[in-house]
């Protein structure tokens, strides 16, 4: 009857505030403005787009071409807009001490020699080993080195040549020598950044070059995951051991 389908203790106190306070149905409510501040992050909105914001300029970074076709239109942006692709990107995040990379010392890491094999691994067509036994195993690994065609070879091997190269010619760019998707994934944050930076710029790193396993499995978790199930399982074991082992 009447107005009794309405929880009791709810209809109590409704009844008490119109007591206290009348009727509010005609009232205003007045919220004040929330402020929320950020620095750079990473918002998956508009088809994923990094904002750097604490560098020289303002840069935007768009996974999607669409999204960052629409984003050149604006004339009124005072900063720099790219696609994640453009071969132009690390160069310019170089410049502002976003990115850096050391070669020589990359190359001795375990970051390297994850890379390295993971790289190795796709390029292995007919194999009569586990795939796992011949990225574990130096013999092994070096017998079907010598196997693939040479311009695969040159691409998995392109940072030693390069740096052989220079030791006779200073004139020579990294580039002219080592796979690009290659070369990025060797890049890291400039030490000069705060660590919630440098996480951003992993992943914006791992984005471009998705060969490093262990840090797409850190950075991207739902891209290493399509990556991981395309793998056999010798491979998945050995992706396995590598994250068990941040090796």
């Amino acid at each position: 009857q009447e107005n009794n389908f309405i929880d009791e203790k709810i209809h109590s106190k409704i009844l008490d505030s119109a007591k206290k306070y009348g009727d509010l149905r005609l009232r205003k409510v007045v919220l004040d403005s929330l402020k929320f501040t950020t620095d750079s992050f990473f918002t998956k909105a508009f088809g994923g787009v990094f904002i750097l914001r604490d560098f020289v300029k303002p840069i935007l970074i768009f996974e999607s071409k669409n999204s960052f076709e629409e984003a050149k239109k604006d004339t009124t942006f005072n900063g720099l807009i790219y696609h994640i692709s453009d071969v132009e990107l690390i160069e310019k995040l170089k410049s502002h001490s976003i990115l850096e990379v050391n070669l020589e010392q990359e190359l001795q890491s375990k970051r390297y020699e994850r890379i390295k094999k993971y790289t190795f691994s796709k390029l292995i067509e007919e194999s009569n080993h586990p795939i796992k036994q011949i990225l574990d195993d130096a013999i092994l690994f070096k017998s079907y080195l010598n196997k693939i065609d040479i311009v695969s070879r040159k691409k998995l091997m392109g940072a030693e040549i390069y740096l052989e190269k220079r030791k006779i010619s200073k004139s020579i760019k990294p580039q002219d020598y080592i796979n690009e998707e290659l070369f990025v994934s060797l890049h890291k944050p400039h030490s000069s950044l705060k660590a919630a930076h440098q996480d951003l710029i992993w992943k914006l790193l791992v984005s471009i070059a998705p060969i490093d396993i262990l840090f797409l499995y850190w950075y991207k978790r739902e891209e290493f995951y399509k990556t991981f199930y395309a793998l056999d399982d010798s491979m998945q074991d050995w992706v396995i051991e590598a994250i068990c082992n941040n090796f």
